[in-house]
Formats: C-alpha cells, sequence, structure tokens
C-alpha cells in the first residue's frame, strides 16, 4: 500500500477518515503511560514505545521495556492523542494481530515511526493448529483475516522480534536477518497452568515419576506423549520401572490421556489431573520432565522445570525447545521413541545423573533466560533500528 500511495498519502488519508468513524465507537480518551527507571545497559534514554500489546501477554514484553518510556494503545483514539516528537525516538510495538494490532499499525504511520513485531511462535503453522475440529464461516474467517494481518506486519515492519531462534530461521524467506532479531521471553515464576477447573494436587506414588505439563488444546502437543505411553507399554517398561507419569493441562485433548491410560491398562500411573492450582508442587513430584512436542516456539514450562533443577526430555523436532534443552547437558533430547525409553532407564538408575542435569538446567536459565538477560537482548535490538545502514547517512 505504501509503494501505491506513498507514505504521506497513506498517512493523510487515514488521518482524514478514522476521525469520522471514531465517532461510531465507545472510545476512552485517556493514554496508559507508564514510565521504568532505567537502569545500565538498558534502553537509550529518551527512547519511548508506543504498544499495542494483548492484555493476556503483555506482561511477558513490558518486563523487557524497563528505560523507555512506555505508552501503551488501548483504542483506536489513543492514536490521534498521541503527542508528535520533534527530538528523542520513538517506535510502535505490537504483539497481537487483530483489532488491538491494527490500532498499532495506525499508530506507527500516524506518527511515521518504525513499526515493531513482536512475534511470539510460527504464526501461520499455530494458525492451522487452532482451527483443527472447529467447524463454521467464523473460525475461518478469523484465520484469514489475522493471517492476513500477520503478512503485511512482517513485510512492513521495520523490524521482527522473534521469541525462537528456530522460527527466525523458519521465515528467513519473509524476513531477512537485517529486520530481525531473536528476544526470548525469560523466565518468571510460573502461575496457574491454562483453563478450565482446577483440580487437587494428588500425585501417585511410584518409581520414576515423570512430568509433563502442556496445552491440551493442541493435538501436536498431546500426540506425542500419547504415542510414548503406548510404546512404553509395549516394551514392558511401566512395570520395569514402575512409571508414574502425569500430564496436567485442561483443553480438548484431555479426556483423550485417560482414554489411552484405560486403554493401555495404566489407569492410576497415567494421569491427567487437568488444572492444577499449585503447578509448583508438581515439579516438585516430578523426577523427570518429559516435554514430547511437534509444535512449540520457546515453551515457559521447560525453563520452570530447570528453575526447580529437573532434567528435561524433549524430542529432536520440538523445535524452540531445542534452544533451551542441550542433550547430556541439562537434559535428553531423543529422535525416537527407543532412545526416550533409554533415556528413562539411565534416569531410573542414576539419581546422580537427574541431579546433575538439574543444576545445569538451572544455571542456563539463569545465565541465557533471565529477565536482565533479555532486557539487554531487547536494547540491543531496538537500538539496531538507529543504526545507519551501510551506503546511508
Amino acid at each position: 500500500m505504501l509503494r501505491v500511495f506513498g507514505r504521506r498519502e497513506v498517512v493523510v488519508r487515514v488521518r482524514s477518515l478514522l476521525p469520522a468513524l471514531l465517532g461510531f465507537v465507545s472510545l476512552t480518551p485517556d493514554l496508559h503511560r507508564t514510565t521504568s527507571p532505567s537502569s545500565p545497559g538498558d534502553l537509550a534514554q529518551g527512547l519511548r514505545v508506543v504498544c499495542a500489546f494483548s492484555p493476556r501477554r503483555a506482561h511477558k514484553t513490558l518486563l523487557l521495556l524497563e528505560g523507555p518510556q512506555v505508552v501503551r494503545l488501548k483504542t483506536p483514539r489513543d492514536v490521534f492523542a498521541l503527542p508528535r516528537r520533534s527530538g528523542g525516538r520513538t517506535v510502535v510495538m505490537i504483539d497481537t494481530y487483530g483489532w488491538l494490532g491494527l490500532v498499532g499499525v495506525l499508530a506507527s504511520l500516524y506518527l511515521r515511526v518504525p513499526l515493531v513485531v513482536r512475534l511470539r511462535g510460527h504464526p501461520f503453522r499455530e494458525n492451522r493448529e487452532r482451527l483443527a475440529g472447529r467447524s463454521g464461516l467464523r473460525p475461518w474467517a478469523r484465520f484469514l483475516a489475522v493471517s492476513a494481518m500477520q503478512l503485511f506486519c512482517l513485510f512492513s515492519a521495520r523490524l521482527v522480534l522473534f521469541n525462537s531462534s528456530t522460527v527466525a530461521r523458519e521465515l528467513a524467506s519473509v524476513v531477512p536477518e537485517r529486520r530481525r532479531a531473536v528476544v526470548h521471553n525469560p523466565y518468571t515464576e510460573p502461575g496457574t497452568n491454562l483453563d478450565g477447573p482446577s483440580t487437587g494436587s494428588r500425585f501417585p506414588e511410584g518409581g520414576l515419576r515423570l512430568l509433563t505439563v502442556t496445552s491440551m488444546n493442541l493435538a501436536s502437543k498431546v500426540d506425542p506423549t500419547l504415542e510414548a505411553a503406548g510404546h512404553l507399554a509395549r516394551m514392558g517398561l511401566w512395570d520395569e520401572l514402575d512409571l508414574r507419569w502425569v500430564v496436567c493441562g485442561a483443553g480438548r485433548h484431555e479426556e483423550r490421556v485417560r482414554e489411552a491410560a484405560r486403554r493401555l491398562g495404566i489407569e492410576g500411573r497415567l494421569v491427567a489431573p487437568g488444572r492444577v492450582e499449585d503447578i509448583g508442587s508438581a515439579y516438585e513430584w516430578g523426577d523427570v520432565l518429559v516435554y514430547l512436542t511437534r509444535l512449540d516456539a520457546f515453551p515457559n514450562v521447560p525453563m520452570e522445570a530447570m528453575m526447580r533443577q529437573k532434567p528435561v526430555i524433549t524430542n529432536a523436532d520440538s523445535h524452540g525447545t531445542r534452544e533451551q534443552v542441550f542433550d547430556g547437558v541439562n537434559g535428553v533430547v531423543v529422535e525416537d521413541l527407543d532412545e526416550l525409553a533409554a533415556a528413562l532407564r539411565a534416569y531410573a538408575g542414576n539419581a546422580a545423573l537427574r541431579e546433575r542435569h538439574g543444576r545445569a538446567g538451572r544455571e542456563l536459565v539463569e545465565q541465557r533466560f533471565s529477565v536482565d538477560a533479555q532486557r539487554r537482548a531487547m536494547g540491543e535490538a531496538l537500538e539496531k533500528l538507529y543504526v545507519p545502514r551501510k551506503g546511508r547517512r
């Protein structure tokens, strides 16, 4: 659109049309500002970040924006209440692609400042996954609208902040290196897991205790666990190692775990308690986190387990989880289910190995994925916007 009309003409058209449309919508005129104290190594003084963030996920990125003035957009009218500044530097950052994301794009055009997109995972793969099992026109209409918005943002943003190096590589043909950076979501204390009714913290006693915490609404996060449970049953490992496996999380695939336990004859040993209010008690109960997935970009769960000094087993094609789990250092990366069985045997017979991998995992999170470490990464990424390109003055 900018190539067809020119940036100035687009801004003029948007400014002339939108105020008339805003009269039909009930809007809040106040801006919602926060100014965080600066500290050494954070963003340069004088930077203003105008944010259009999903309310459900805003806290993850706001943690990393200590230093600049942060202005959060909540309504379209907020855009036109923004003061234009002759001095200083301003960027607009969005992490959502619905109505609020559109507000952020309009702010970028209105202020004539760079648009920065915060991308959590692979957008198109996750959108397709969420469509599975749904019927009707509305989900498809939303899928197409959100995908179109994501494509526009990926192509037009001055900078795309990926939450995963894996996803950044996968989208390299869309977002070239000069327009991308990786800033991980930092480790924060775990809260309540997922949606759904909470259950008490009752976990089975046994030999080797395996824990999985995942979203039960996505088949790509549940299917690998069910395949593994069946393979271990066929090998006789449930009895050999006296396994207990708790799979925490609520969602539409939750009952499939219970059905698998009944079918395999391991009820009471393979348990799906739903959403667990005190998720910390689940981590303390488990000996090993088993995190098998085909979708995750950069999940929080492995870091939560690693901070509790638990080793992590994940599959080789677990995408961003491979940025957290290093084979033989803080866990085991398995190529197939036979390797999973071998890893469980090794951990079952060697508590010292579990402890060594657990300590290494905690050190890894503290060094690489702390709030301070990722805050520095955010500052360095935003500073790239103001580094002159080669051939320009």
